[in-house]
């Protein structure tokens, strides 16, 4: 018998880290620049569609495991969007690390 989600409990172990990566953001950020919905709602978006992913591919793990990767994962498809599509505030030494990291991997 498959096992496809137990959506309710996915919804919430993937929204919660991307929550505190957004509100941690807010926190930090709102004396530099004003509030963005839009980049608030991205982090928790982005985590639990990792989240998702990684539940489907390692179903047995302790949810503790896959809440960290999806953190992580979620991080690095931010900070890799953030260098690469946005020419206007590239910076180029974070684009070298992101870009040796990435090849580090391979």
């Amino acid at each position: 018998m498959s096992k496809i989600w137990d959506l309710p409990q996915s919804i919430f172990w993937g929204l919660l880290p991307g929550f505190a990566t957004a509100i941690g953001g807010a926190y930090k950020d709102t004396l530099f620049e004003p509030f963005e919905p839009l980049k608030f709602f991205r982090s928790p978006i982005i985590a639990f569609i990792w989240y998702i992913i990684i539940d489907k591919y390692f179903p047995n793990e302790s949810v503790i495991l896959k809440i960290g990767f999806s953190s992580m994962m979620e991080r690095i498809c931010v900070e890799y969007y953030k260098a690469i599509f946005k020419p206007e505030i590239i910076n180029y030494k974070k684009l070298y690390y992101i870009v040796f990291y990435s090849l580090w991997f391979i």
